[in-house]
């Protein structure tokens, strides 16, 4: 761990970025806080179908009025990828008071992941922080590119 924010420091100097510290997160497994989860479910409550709910009508059905909405079952089946981004959120959040800028790799869309479950996701990463937050694609891998020429 050590090792791996030393390398981030040389490589963030050797671009001229001053950066006065790298935090490392080692506490992502966790889960997360109960209040946080809430409030991410309270934020897609709107663009659910709730089609377990509705007894003797299908989920192509629901979908016909509101083709954007994700049903119950998909719901369930991000449901730790949507736990994992609730909780990063939170380690932000609490790694980010004294900090000018945040900068956040995109999460990797996947073929199968709802639009709108995508995209409370990354509202859900930015959530609740006091400065400006950049939203990076990348890779998933912690890399700067530097050509020598």
């Amino acid at each position: 761990m050590e090792e791996s924010r030393n390398e981030m420091l040389v490589l963030l100097k050797r671009f001229r970025l001053h950066v006065s510290d790298v935090i490392v997160m080692t506490d992502i497994e966790k889960h997360p806080h109960p209040k946080s989860l809430s409030r991410f479910v309270d934020s897609v409550a709107l663009f659910r179908l709730h089609d377990e709910q509705q007894e003797g009508v299908s989920v192509q059905e629901l979908r016909q009025s509101a083709p954007w909405k994700i049903s119950d079952k998909e719901f369930e089946a991000f449901k730790l990828k949507s736990e994992t981004k609730v909780r990063l959120n939170e380690i932000i959040r609490k790694n980010s008071q004294q900090t000018a800028l945040v900068l956040v790799s995109l999460p990797v869309p996947q073929s199968d992941c709802p639009s709108v479950l995508y995209m409370a996701w990354l509202d859900t990463l930015t959530s609740g922080l006091h400065c400006p937050a950049v939203l990076i694609r990348g890779n998933q891998q912690n890399v700067l590119t530097f050509y020598c020429q």
